[in-house]
Formats: C-alpha cells, structure tokens, sequence
C-alpha cells in the first residue's frame, strides 16, 4: 500500500452493497404460476411460457429490492451534484419526494392500517379480528389522504389514539378535510365551525346513521338551533359548577388586567357560587347576569345559599367574603373579569338558547352512547360571544365521557375504561370557536375514547390562545401533524425542519495523488435538513407535509377533500336529502328615531290616573262656584269700657273695632296739587292713584260670633271685601 492513499477508497458502502439476488428471485417464484398453465412449469427448453414467468419473477424481485434498498440506510442520502427533480416537481408527478420521506416500507409500517389495527385490538374491543382485518377501515381509523405511487398510491391513516394537528393556511383543504372525517366517524361527533357550510355537506350524510343537532346561538350561516341548553341545569352538584364556571372564565380573554389569573381563580369562585345559588331556585343565567349588575339584588344570592338546606357552604363564605369584606379593587377586578365572561348575556338570540324549557335538557350520557351529531356554531374574530358556552359544553361532555368510559361495558358484556365507539371532536379553528385546554385533554382522552382533530391557521394563534407553554405541550401531545400548503411562519418551518431530522449528503469527491501520480478519491459526506425550510413553504396546493411521532420520516400527501368521496357524489345525484334543518330566521331590529337626538327640558308631571278620562273633572264656570267661607279664628279679648274696670261690670258683648285716632284736618302740600284738605277733591283732569292695601291683622278679623247674633261656625254676615279701614276717595271717613 503507497503513502498517501486511502485505505477504503476500494471498500464499498453498506448503502451500496448488492441487494441478495437469491432472496429476490425466491420472492418471484409464487408468481410463476400467474405467467401460464401449471403444467407448462416442466418445459425447459423453448420459448414457452418459462419466458413470461422469468419476467414476472424478474419484476417482483425488482420491486422487492426496490424497496429493500429504499428502506435501508441509502435511502437517506442523496447527491448534491447532478440534475435532479426538486419535492415539489415529485410530488406534481407522484414520486417519492427525495431522500429523508418514507418509503414505501415505512408507509405501509407506520402509515398503514396495519399500526390502527394494532391499537383496535385493545382500543375497540367491541371488533373482532375478522371486523379489523376484513371490515371496514372507518371502524378503526382515520384517512387523511394518498401518498406517492402511479399504479397504487399509498393511503396515510393514524389510529384512534393519535390527536391530530393541522395547520394550513385559508382556503387549503381544512374545512373539506374536517368533512370527511366527520362523516367517517365511527361514533358520536361534536364538530365545531364558523361558517354553515360544514352542516350544508355533511348533516344530510350524518343523519343516514344518527341524529342531527345544531346548537347556532348566534345564528351565523343559514340553518337555525335545534335544540337549547341551560348551562345552570345541574349545577346544583358544586362541582358541576365549579367545572363549568371554571372553563367559561377560562376561555373569556383577559386580556388587559393585570394578575389576570388572580382574578380569574376569584371569577371562577365566585362565578361558581352564583350558579350554585341559581340552579337551587331554578333559574338560569338570566338571574346570575342581574346578581352580578344590580347593587338590590346582590343579596338574592345570600339568601338563597343560607336558607336552602342543600346549599355549599363553602359557596356561601365566598360569597359572603366577596360582597361583603374583600376591598374595593379587589373586587372591581372580578366583577371586570364576570362582565367580559358574560358578555354573552348581551346577545339577545344567546339569552333565548339559554333559557330553558319545558322538558328534559340536552342528555350528555345518552349521545355518547349514540352515533348522534351535535354542530356548535360560531360567529368569528372579536365578535365571537360563544367561546365561554361552547367550553363548558365541550367540558361537561368530557367529564360524562370520563365516568361513562370508567363505568362501560361493550356488547360482549366486557367492562372497559373508554368509549367504544370513541368520541370524536372535529374542532375547525377550535381556538376561536371553543377554546379548550387541549394541551391538558391530550394526555388522558386517548385512554379514555376521545378522538380530537383540530385545525388552525397560524401557529402565532395556537401561542396567543394557549401561551407558548401551552403551545409547545399541544405540539409535543399531537401524535399526527400535517403541515399544508402555503405556510410561511418561520418558527412553524423551523420547528418541522428541526423535527424531521438531517440526512447525508455526498458532496463531490476529494482527488488527490499519489507517489506515482495515480488520483485517489476520498467520498465526502455532509448533513443537511432533510425537509428544509424553502421546501416546506413550496408543497403544491392540495397537498401536505405529515409526520407521525412513530414514523421513522414525514412523508408528502394529496389531502382528502370529502367533494371527491364516492358517498359524497352519490348523496349529491340524490338531491343532497336532508331533514330537520331551518333556516336562520331574521331578527327584528328596531328603526332609528332621528327625534330623540334632541332632548327635551324635564318637567315634573304628576302621573295620570289609571282611567284618565273617567278621572277629569267636569267643566265649571267661575260664576256658579259657591262662595268660600271665611276662616273661623278665635277673636282678640274685649276691650274694657272707659270709666269702667276691666273686672266690673257685666260679661262684654262681641268685640267692636277700636275708634280710629282722628287725623288732622290739614294735609302737606301734594307735588300734583299743592295744598288742601285731605277731604278736598282733586283738581280736574288730575287721575286719582289707587291707596295701597294691606292685609287686616289677625286681630282685626271677625269673630266667630257675628254682631247680628248668629250661631259659632255659620258663615259671618259681613259682605265679602269689607274692612273697618275703608274709604272712599273725595269722600269723608
């Protein structure tokens, strides 16, 4: 061996070893039958048909090493010299899109219904082996669309026990995707949505197995609610209330407090106990609204708690505390955080969903048992009121599942821990429409017969809903993630990329010589993304990027689109038959009043009477109104007689004016008509001024007793107007 050369330059790669031709042509020889006659298998010589089974033979080896050398390590190395087809040109042609994807092994290992049929050995036990190996693949998984192949393309599916998350942005297959599944769906199925097209392509399909409910508060799309719910109902158990107040305060944004969760453990409390409080009397969130805003009727709650003998204690202190002794910022921070929960309560088309009826209420045990639908509709963006409801919703049916799943027994008359059929929740921008804490439902509703497919379409709102905390659990529970077209997040390719891993890649040889001038070459070998980023971002329309955490490589799918099932156009030649939906009636909405923009001085009016017509009084004259009688007072004492005591002398007779003292007879000069008698007339054409009057002292008025002798009380004789200082003007006194 010369100086300088490489000692396995010579040696061949494992990755590039022959393939055993032995176990090849062995795996053609149970298709040498399929070329001719049996019989014909003895000729030796000749052109027979040994010539169509030795190419039969041939193919199948060629196809089994094919795969072999593909499932084995050269299968994740490539060359960065040459001309080759980028992902996005494989994908259009249906080839495996490069290096670093799965095989066609690795589809049928991990992506196959081979792994579903393993966890429905144990998951559905209700299935037998004939059912899993021979039934119908909708019993025990889910589909979510077709790998690469000309001839055959590989179908992807994922088991029961996966929660599956996509991220897509608008108008990429999700909503068409989200159909399919929910009218595959084995069992019962709460789908959540913004829009009524949802309903329009898969309630008609839905009914062909189960019941159809659609639960639109908001009456956004065109089909109307079916049915109410009283989310007070029940909350007689503190628990059940405390799990409800719990995840509607949850899913209220608390945006713009500060320590929001400080306040939200105190809403939730509190929240708690006035539900409480409301389902011991019956009522509904009507009451709870009204206890919360009017100051009168705080009370209510307290009075309800103390005297009910099935009341919670311990809601009845939070109460008492939370009116009573917690400070006045405290308590402006809770009642902020009940107020925007509640917010729904302004929304008169919610307060009728939520009022109940007469009749039982929504029966969370008898739909899981079932193959029944239920739709919560949502309007979208700020303007969404039902989050809160829809969480409780979803919440309530989630702790039923939970005992039912603990208390179940399947046809067999097995006892098992989950339901079987599972739930399925098709939750369509699930953040928006009912934001659940789905990072902590992922690690126990895959053992207890929940299956949740949620769809976003950012990565920044899965954060904004559930922190990055939150966030980073939901990506690490999700068994199945599907990346669609179109995405351009850096941190969401960032985060596939680094997940999928790095593969080899050879780059050029290096060349160097020898002592005698012969090229040795060295192979190089480097590692790059195996999905990068740039590819990521170039998937084609229609298809999608899916990694199961089991697989050993994502691989490349067209996405299933329900418009292109055969059940679907066969529904569709039909006439789209389906029953029990309404359309959306139209709200009335009051007309604007321009007069009321101006508003008017207030003016203190006595209220009518009930009757007002009857109540007026009839028309009088001032002439016929009979004359008022004068005010009875006791008159002044008698005045004594000159000469006489006061003490002597017979009782005095009624009181006469005192004589009035005499006035001189000259009077100062006038300025109109100089000097004269007070007694003399005026000049002529000199207008006489009107006297002042003043009114008669108390002691100057009648008596009682008239001088003409009448009775006490009757009305005094003396004519209306009259005074013992009157005067006539130009005449004497």
């Amino acid at each position: 061996m010369h100086n300088g050369e490489h000692t396995d330059s010579k040696k061949t790669a494992p990755w590039r070893r022959s393939p055993n031709l032995t176990a090849f042509a062995a795996a053609g020889v149970p298709l040498l039958p399929l070329a001719g006659p049996v019989d014909d298998l003895g000729r030796l010589a000749g052109s027979g048909p040994l010539v169509p089974a030795a190419l039969a033979g041939g193919a199948v080896a060629a196809v089994a090493g094919t795969m072999r050398r593909r499932s084995s390590g050269k299968g994740h190395r490539r060359h960065r010299s040459g001309v080759s087809l980028g992902p996005r040109a494989r994908a259009y042609l249906r080839r495996r899109p490069g290096p670093g994807y799965a095989s066609r092994w690795t589809l049928y290992k991990d992506y196959g219904r081979l792994s579903a049929r393993r966890v429905a050995k144990f998951g559905r036990k209700s299935l037998t082996w004939q059912d899993r190996w021979f039934g119908p693949w909708e019993e025990y998984a889910s589909f979510h669309g077709r790998a690469q192949g000309w001839i055959h393309r590989w179908g992807v599916y994922s088991t029961f026990e996966d929660l599956t998350l996509m991220i897509a942005p608008p108008q990429e297959g999700k909503s068409q995707k989200a159909a399919a599944s929910l009218v595959e769906a084995p069992g019962p199925v709460v789908a959540t949505s913004i829009r009524g097209d949802l309903i329009r392509d898969t309630a008609g399909l839905r009914e062909q197995v189960g019941n159809v409910t659609i639960f639109n508060p908001e009456g956004v799309g065109s089909y109307a609610s079916t049915m109410r719910w009283n989310p007070v109902a029940g909350c007689q158990d503190i628990t059940v209330a405390v799990r409800r107040a719990g995840h509607m305060v949850e899913a209220s944004e608390n945006k713009g407090l500060s320590e929001a969760s400080f306040w939200a453990d105190w809403g939730c409390m509190t929240l708690a106990a006035l539900m409480h409080a409301a389902a011991l009397m019956g009522g509904s969130m009507r009451q709870v609204y009204t206890w919360i805003l009017d100051k009168e009727e705080s009370d209510h709650p307290l009075y309800i708690l103390d005297e009910h003998a099935g009341s919670d204690l311990r809601s009845l202190e939070t109460l008492r505390y939370f009116q009573t002794s917690m400070d006045q910022r405290t308590r402006s921070g809770v009642e902020t955080t009940l107020t925007r929960t509640l917010r729904f309560m302004l929304h008169p088309g919610v307060v009728e969903m939520l009022h109940p009826v007469a009749g039982p209420g929504f029966d969370f045990e008898s739909f899981l048992l079932s193959r029944d639908t239920v739709y919560l509709v949502s309007s979208a963006g700020a303007g969404n009121v039902t989050a809160p409801i829809f969480s409780a919703f979803l919440a309530e049916m989630k702790a039923t599942s939970w005992e039912l799943g603990n208390k179940y027994t399947n046809r067999d008359g097995q006892q098992v821990s989950r339901l079987d059929p599972p739930l399925t929740i098709e939750g369509d921008e699930l953040g928006n429409t009912a934001p659940i804490a789905v990072d902590e439902w992922a690690s126990w509703c895959a053992g207890s017969g929940i299956r949740i497919n949620m769809y976003f379409q950012t990565w920044a709102r899965i954060v904004e809903r559930w922190g990055r905390e939150g966030a980073d659990a939901l990506w690490g529970s999700a068994k199945c993630k599907i990346i669609g077209a179109g995405v351009t997040e850096e941190r969401l390719l960032a985060k596939v990329a680094q997940l999928n891993g790095k593969i080899d890649v050879r780059d050029p040889d290096e060349v160097s010589y020898d002592q005698r001038g012969n090229p040795v070459r060295r192979p190089r070998w480097g590692e790059v993304d195996a999905t990068p980023a740039g590819d990521i971002r170039k998937i084609p329309p229609g298809k999608a990027l899916v990694l199961r955490s089991t697989a050993a490589a994502p691989t490349l799918i067209t996405l299933v689109q329900l418009r292109k099932r055969r059940y679907f156009k066969q529904w569709v030649k039909a006439g789209r038959p389906a029953a029990g939906l309404s359309p959306v009636e139209p709200r009335e909405i009051p007309r604007p009043r321009p007069d009321l923009a101006v508003r008017p001085e207030v003016v203190d009016q006595v209220p009518a009477a009930p009757d007002e017509l009857g109540a007026r009084r009839a028309r009088r004259t001032p002439e016929a109104a009979p004359l008022l009688p004068l005010p009875t007072r006791p008159g002044p004492p008698p005045l004594p007689q000159h000469g006489t005591p006061a003490s002597s002398g017979p009782a005095p007779g009624p009181a006469s004016p005192p004589p009035l003292p005499e006035l001189p007879s000259a009077v100062p000069d006038h300025p109109m008509w100089g000097a004269g008698k007070r007694g003399d007339a005026p000049p002529a054409g000199v207008p006489l001024l009107p006297l002042p009057t003043q009114p008669a002292p108390a002691e100057s008025l009648p008596t009682e007793a008239a001088a003409d002798g009448s009775a006490e009380g009757e009305p005094s004789a003396v004519p209306p107007g009259w005074s013992p200082w009157q005067r006539r003007a130009g005449g004497d006194r």
